[in-house]
């Protein structure tokens, strides 16, 4: 009889919390590899599975984000993790924008259309596990992440380029007059440069992948902080704190990648970008929603992205259709 879904987790899960398969794989098969290789001989019709453990222990990179303490996340492993860089700076030209905004156009499911309230006001949003990529009246383009909304006035546009955004979004920017992205938070002024800008539930974070920002609190917590290539400001307690890049090693856009990446974040804020990026519904249990997670998923698979989450923590998962059960 085929195993369930439920089997395949339980086998697999196990494999992933024993601390010398991680060391078998991790040493290229050398430490305890009389054991497993027993294992493997009495286990021959779960090789699928086994091989499934394997790839994904050995396959898990992390890129370099200051944001990601890596030995307290993998402190269960950290005897035998080999962590070397995944994630290389991919610019997105306005040729690339513009091929993925054809490409959403034409899977329309990816995407909200674009609602236009009048000849002046634009509004630009996406929805749950959609992207946008959006043309600006003078060519500038802007990349929304899911669940994001820009509005701005096109009429006024060619004296004043400023938007409003709630989300999350990648600006390149055509040089010119200043540009201006205003949140809730802060507000970001620029003149022809790329950067990131995040503003979801309390939470800013500008990062500059070219040229010069301008991040501004909207608290007034602060001087204006001026940013360059891979440098990073965050909004934290009314203040804003820079990282900025250093001996060749800079603040990456890992969610342009399909990467999304968090240091010391409650569960409950994980599980809801979970939400977002796969259009899932998570149920977590109220004890766990305060537990902190330090660590990234990808956006390519939901059951990967569950268990880069919940492995950490010694937490289990069952999905059912859209729904997702977390336990402890």
């Amino acid at each position: 009889m085929p195993m369930s879904h439920n089997d395949l987790h339980n086998f697999r899960q196990g494999l992933l919390e024993n601390e010398s398969f991680i060391r078998w794989v991790r040493s290229e098969f050398r430490e305890d590899d009389e054991v497993w290789s027993v294992f493997i001989d009495q286990n021959i019709e779960r090789s699928d599975e086994i091989n499934e453990a394997i790839r994904w222990i050995r396959d898990l990179n992390f890129a370099h984000d200051s944001r990601i303490d890596k030995d307290r996340l993998w402190e269960r492993i950290s005897t035998s993790a080999s962590l070397k860089p995944a994630v290389t700076e991919r610019r997105l030209s306005g040729m690339r924008l513009s091929y993925i905004a054809t490409a959403l156009a034409a899977a329309c499911l990816l995407f909200f259309l674009v609602f236009r309230s009048s000849f002046t006001s634009v509004k630009v949003e996406s929805g749950l596990a959609q992207e946008v990529a959006e043309n600006l009246p003078d060519g500038s383009m802007v990349h929304l992440d899911a669940e994001s909304r820009i509005t701005y006035n096109k009429k006024k546009w060619s004296t004043k380029r400023q938007l409003d955004l709630q989300g999350l979004a990648f600006f390149e920017v055509k040089k010119g007059s200043n540009f201006i992205v205003s949140t809730p938070e802060g507000r970001v002024t620029v003149l022809g440069t790329s950067f990131s800008v995040e503003s979801r539930h309390g939470r800013f974070e500008v990062i500059c992948r070219t040229g010069r920002v301008e991040v501004t609190s909207v608290t007034g917590g602060g001087a204006p902080v001026i940013l360059g290539p891979g440098d990073k400001v965050r909004l934290e307690n009314g203040q804003l704190l820079s990282s900025l890049a250093k001996d060749g090693v800079r603040n990456e856009i890992t969610w342009l990648d399909g990467m999304y990446t968090f240091e010391s974040a409650p569960l409950s804020e994980v599980t809801l970008e979970l939400q977002r990026q796969f259009g899932v519904t998570i149920n977590l249990p109220a004890d766990a929603e305060k537990l902190t997670y330090t660590g990234f998923f990808r956006t390519t698979d939901l059951d990967s992205a569950l268990l880069s989450v919940t492995w950490p923590l010694k937490l289990k998962y069952r999905t059912e259709g859209k729904k997702v059960e977390i336990t402890q």
